[in-house]
């Protein structure tokens, strides 16, 4: 059905029955009725099967779909109006279509662009943590116009035993080459040409060889630098160096500055994972950290722990290691005696001095008697075994000192002093596992034997006293029933003459 306004045409009809040639255009096997005016109507009768194709497409997309549904009952509230204008359909249906293709362009474009930054990214991995950063000025036109600028240059690059020949122990390794080639180039400015003929120069046998083939294949200084670490490069990765810092424990041999020092390159080793400076400054902070006091025996990590602790109280921040490390100072003669004693060592096997025969904790900021050399101490005592322990050659017999005295001090009291005294042979050390002197518990007795005669040790006292040491000699020997001495006896070697 048309309906007609006064001031212009209008119709309204069934889209199956378009026109009067009978031409029939159905959309999804069902009629519907649009309202339109007589432009759309005679630009629809004369190419239905393109209208019907394009409203298709549009009422299938969910925003298309709602677009000519508010398209539709607005031209049926204007209808009736006068002088309103309606909402063209196929000027809205050919809009929609060309921003859809648009769109999916733009999509199809972006989704390239994408792919291409992930394989550039891949492939330019070495940019973005390097181990070693390559230049990053470069003169945009060369510097080296005169014989005596290229002199004056050469000076500043490495020469003679300073070329980086990637042979081991020949020259210096590759990290402190680079950083060298860096500070000359900082200096120098270079343009890039000029910075790759000198780096060439400047390394020698196998290792020039290599950079120049990189050269003349156009290998930029950041591709360069890269291939040049992963050839030659021993420093450990940073997941390697976080096990080793976990693992990490202060040996005997050692002492406070060593720590510091090993746990900052090992710390600063990890931190090389982040990519700010920022970052970086944190992880590297925060894994020193840890790992100092877990690197040190019990009594110093105790007093580091407590001087964080404090320094946290007093800034109201989190210390960095620099100044937790500065804060030790007072404390480092405490922190070394202690690593003396306590700290770790290695086995290399399990023969009976792998384990210290005296073991001590202190924590004094003085220093005292057993820091003094150990000829120091014993001539204060002016022992002679022939005169029994006194000192003849003094006039006076106070002048005179017995070294058998027995000392007044205690393990954890380091203040006194202490006298040169052989702490194995000792007569006042009693051992509660076999019950003998010279010796104590804690010291690895080595009396207790297994099953098979065997010797075992460290062996922890027992709660209750051996039945066996006590049934038959009467003794109450504190240790385990089955490593008794008296119930497991050591296999006996039969000489030829007693199997004859």
């Amino acid at each position: 059905m048309f309906s007609r306004s006064s001031s212009r045409r209008q119709s309204m009809e069934s889209l199956n029955n378009l026109d009067d040639r009978g031409e029939v255009g159905e959309i999804d096997d069902q009629s519907i009725n649009l309202i339109l005016d007589d432009g759309d109507k005679t630009l629809i009768t004369q190419r239905p099967s393109e209208f019907i194709q394009g409203y298709n497409e549009v009422n299938s997309n969910a925003l298309g779909g709602i677009l000519i549904d508010i398209a539709t009952k607005t031209n049926k509230a204007l209808s009736g109006g006068k002088g309103s204008e309606l909402i063209s359909l196929p000027t809205l249906i050919k809009a929609f279509k060309e921003n859809l293709a648009t769109e999916q362009t733009k999509l199809s474009s972006e989704s390239a662009n994408i792919k291409q930054s992930i394989l550039h990214n891949r492939l330019n991995y070495h940019k973005i943590a390097p181990t070693v950063k390559s230049p990053t000025y470069y003169s945009p036109v060369d510097v080296l116009g005169t014989a005596a600028k290229s002199a004056d240059v050469m000076r500043l690059f490495p020469k003679g035993r300073d070329k980086f020949s990637g042979i081991k122990n020949q020259g210096p390794e590759i990290t402190e080459f680079l950083y060298t080639m860096n500070l000359a180039q900082s200096k120098c400015k270079l343009s890039e040409s000029e910075f790759l003929d000198l780096l060439t120069h400047s390394c020698t046998k196998e290792a020039h060889n290599f950079v120049r083939a990189l050269v003349d294949e156009k290998s930029n200084p950041e591709a360069i630098y890269y291939k040049l670490l992963v050839m030659y490069d021993t420093t450990v990765p940073p997941e390697t160096a976080k096990q080793l810092l976990l693992d990490y424990k202060v040996k005997r041999s050692e002492n406070l500055a060593i720590a510091q020092a090993y746990i900052l390159d090992k710390a600063s080793i990890i931190a090389k994972l982040c990519i700010s400076d920022t970052e970086k400054k944190l992880i590297s902070d925060f894994e020193a950290i840890q790992a100092l006091p877990r690197a040190l025996p019990m009594k110093s990590r105790s007093e580091v722990n407590k001087q964080y602790r404090l320094l946290m109280q007093e800034f109201a921040r989190a210390p960095t290691y620099i100044e937790l490390v500065s804060s030790l100072e007072s404390l480092r003669l405490s922190i070394d005696e202690d690593i003396k004693y306590n700290g770790a060592y290695v086995s290399r096997d399990n023969s009976r001095y792998t384990t210290p025969r005296y073991k001590i904790s202190t924590f004094s900021t003085q220093i005292n008697n057993t820091n003094r050399p150990r000829l120091q101490r014993f001539n204060q005592t002016s022992f002679n075994p022939r005169n029994n322990g006194r000192n003849y050659n003094s006039p006076s017999p106070a002048n005179y000192t017995v070294r058998n005295q027995r000392p007044s001090y205690t393990v954890n009291n380091m203040n006194t002093q202490r006298p040169f005294n052989n702490n194995f042979m000792n007569k006042n050390l009693s051992c509660l596992l076999c019950g003998r002197t010279g010796h104590t518990a804690a010291m690895q007795c080595y009396q207790l034997r297994d099953a098979q005669g065997k010797n075992v040790t460290n062996v922890s006292p027992s709660q209750e006293p051996c039945p066996i040491c006590l049934k038959n000699s009467g003794k109450r020997l504190f240790h385990p029933e089955k490593y008794c001495f008296i119930k497991n006896k050591p296999p006996t070697k039969r000489s030829n003459f007693q199997r004859q």
